[in-house]
C-alpha cells in the first residue's frame, strides 16, 4: 500500500516473491528523504539482472556517460535497470 500497489495486485507485482514462488529476489527499500542525516544507499552498480524501481520522490541518481545524474520520479511509471548480469 505504501508504494501504491493495491492488496489485490500485490502478488502479480511481485512476481510470486511473496507467494514463494518462481525465481525472484525482491527487496524494498523505503527511502525517507526527511531523515537529514541517512544518505540512503551508497553508489553501486546492481548485480543481478533486471532492477524495477518504483519512486515517487526525488533522490535517485544514475551515472551515466561518467556524469551522475538526478532520476526523476514520474506518475506512475517505474525504472527500469538493467544490471550488471546482462552486461
Amino acid at each position: 500500500i505504501e508504494c501504491g500497489i493495491s492488496p489485490d495486485m500485490w502478488e502479480k507485482a511481485t512476481g510470486g516473491a511473496t507467494e514463494n514462488r518462481g525465481q525472484v529476489h525482491f527487496t524494498f527499500n523505503h527511502y525517507r528523504p526527511e531523515k537529514k542525516d541517512k544518505k540512503g544507499l551508497t553508489a553501486h552498480r546492481d548485480t543481478g539482472q533486471i532492477t524495477v524501481l518504483y519512486i515517487n520522490k526525488k533522490g535517485l541518481q544514475a551515472r551515466i556517460k561518467n556524469t551522475w545524474r538526478e532520476v526523476l520520479p514520474i506518475h506512475d511509471y517505474f525504472v527500469i535497470n538493467f544490471g550488471r548480469a546482462l552486461e
